[in-house]
């Protein structure tokens, strides 16, 4: 199951954050893992090797965003791509896929998926009290 990725872009670094916006996801981790630790320059004119990378289009839209005067550095792509990754198992997991699906999925130990949700809560299935299931302690202490 794959859910829309909602991450905080304040984590990845300013450039990158326009590259995402203007991009979408899926295109920026492209560019990110061809040309990370680089700085490339949109071109003016039709360039193949960019276009393979993000498609005809986007370097329209790079193009439309950053000019061709603009140099833009891209960081090493191991730390945003980790950063992706994490938020792609947040958004699966607030989706419904088990940590254990997850864990298959991208080749971790089900602890370290846990680890990377430690701060995302979703109710398990069963977590719900029933309507006339009442509380084992109340009215204790009273």
């Amino acid at each position: 199951m794959q859910a829309d990725h909602v991450f905080d872009m304040r984590r990845l670094p300013g450039a990158m954050r326009r590259i995402v916006r203007t991009l979408g996801i899926a295109r920026a981790r492209a560019l990110l893992v061809a040309r990370g630790g680089t700085v490339i320059r949109v071109p003016a004119g039709d360039d193949t090797v960019l276009a393979d990378i993000v498609g005809a289009d986007g370097v329209q839209l790079l193009r439309r965003e950053f000019g061709t005067e603009d140099s833009i550095s891209l960081p090493m792509a191991e730390k945003v791509l980790l950063e992706l990754r994490n938020s792609s198992i947040r958004a699966d997991y607030l989706a419904g896929t088990s940590k254990q699906s997850l864990a298959l999925q991208h080749g971790l130990s089900r602890r370290a998926v846990a680890y990377i949700l430690a701060d995302v809560s979703r109710p398990e299935p069963g977590d719900e009290k029933a309507e006339d299931q009442g509380d084992l302690f109340s009215g204790w202490g009273s």
